[in-house]
């Protein structure tokens, strides 16, 4: 049997460089696959819950914020200018971009620091994702509707 290998192929999602907080969060549009899979499975369990398929506990109450925020690390690709309590910078990884995203607190406040980037992610997220479907489209040649040379029923509009 004769085979050929291919190499994986990174998958490429549009991002952007952000700035929050004296911080900067290298940020992957809505399309990054991984978000929108744990996006799935939040919803799910959240449907579990509404329909009565699925327990809600106190548990359960407490992790589902905890899983939103857990899918939005995943837009976090990289970063710059983030630092401990005692001032060191903190190298980016997958793993802290999680904790990040969960478990920050403000170290002289110590107020929770999470949701706001978390909230901040999914805005920038958002309006990556749009700006690069409208290159794309545009790219592509998406044809507009106010061009459309038929009616809403079907029929060829008279000239």
């Amino acid at each position: 049997m004769k085979i050929q290998i291919e190499e994986k192929k990174p998958i490429d999602v549009p991002s952007e460089w952000c700035s929050f907080d004296g911080a900067k969060f290298l940020i992957a549009g809505t399309s990054k696959p991984a978000f929108g899979r744990k996006m799935e499975i939040f919803s799910a369990k959240i449907n579990q819950e509404l329909n009565g398929y699925r327990e809600i506990t106190d548990e359960s109450a407490q992790l589902t914020p905890l899983d939103y925020n857990k899918a939005f690390s995943d837009l976090i690709l990289d970063w710059e200018g983030v630092v401990d309590a005692d001032g060191k910078p903190i190298k980016y990884s997958t793993d802290m971009a999680e904790q990040l995203c969960t478990m920050a607190v403000d170290p002289v406040t110590k107020t929770g620091l999470s949701m706001a980037l978390v909230l901040f992610v999914a805005e920038q997220s958002d309006r990556i994702q749009k700006s690069a479907n409208q290159v794309k489209d545009e790219v592509l040649g998406k044809p507009s509707r106010s061009t459309s040379t038929r009616r809403r029923n079907g029929r060829p509009r008279k000239r």
